[in-house]
């Protein structure tokens, strides 16, 4: 059988792969959320258009009613001195070929824009 070995006349089986974490189901306003800061960081707009401010006003929402939808989120996307940064699992789900050192350096690049801010 490939992949399974014999050590010391016990066959050895091989490693399952760990599974990833599922993220939580997003509704379609939690939808339109995750998406509106996905594509503000990818058109470089993430400095105006990621605030909470400015993502509650742009869907037409009060401050508190989108953290009551952010806590619906978690996974999805994290706040970070003001701004709403998408997680690697998100970017992923919106762009699967995006390679694991490319999400990690645009995270790094948000937040760290995100608290020069």
């Amino acid at each position: 059988m490939p992949g399974v070995g014999v050590i010391g006349g016990a066959v050895a089986v091989p490693k399952r792969k760990p599974k990833p974490t599922s993220l939580p189901p997003l509704t379609p306003r939690g939808r339109e959320i995750v998406t509106l800061v996905i594509n503000s960081a990818a058109l470089g707009a993430h400095l105006t258009d990621g605030q909470v401010g400015a993502v509650a006003d742009e869907l037409g929402m009060t401050r508190g009613r989108l953290h009551a939808m952010l806590r619906r989120l978690e996974g999805w996307l994290t706040v970070e001195n003001g701004f709403l940064i998408p997680t690697s699992a998100a970017l992923r789900w919106q762009n699967p070929k995006i390679k694991d050192s490319e999400a990690a350096a645009l995270l790094r690049k948000l937040t760290s824009a995100a608290w020069r801010a």
